[in-house]
């Protein structure tokens, strides 16, 4: 997925949807027209969704996260 609210590196415009249920491919995404819900259909035929969520635990995991470096321009993700 390409995430344009990234704009330190442009290796970091990509990222990954993670579910441990989901045991197939997706084939397929729609985003909604605000980038807050994703869709994507699986090959087995499933639907999966994705909302964008405002909670204090995601903001701390946020945070932590953007401290990481970028492996492939040696910079930080601030």
């Amino acid at each position: 997925m390409y995430n344009p609210n990234v704009p330190a590196c442009k290796h970091l415009l990509i990222f990954r949807l993670y579910n441990e249920q989901c045991k197939s491919l997706i084939r397929q995404t729609a985003v909604s027209f605000d980038g807050s819900t994703i869709l994507g259909a699986g090959e087995d035929g499933t639907i999966w969704r994705w909302d964008e969520v405002d909670h204090p635990s995601v903001n701390e995991k946020k945070q932590v996260e953007t401290r990481r470096h970028c492996r492939h321009c040696r910079r930080s993700r601030d």
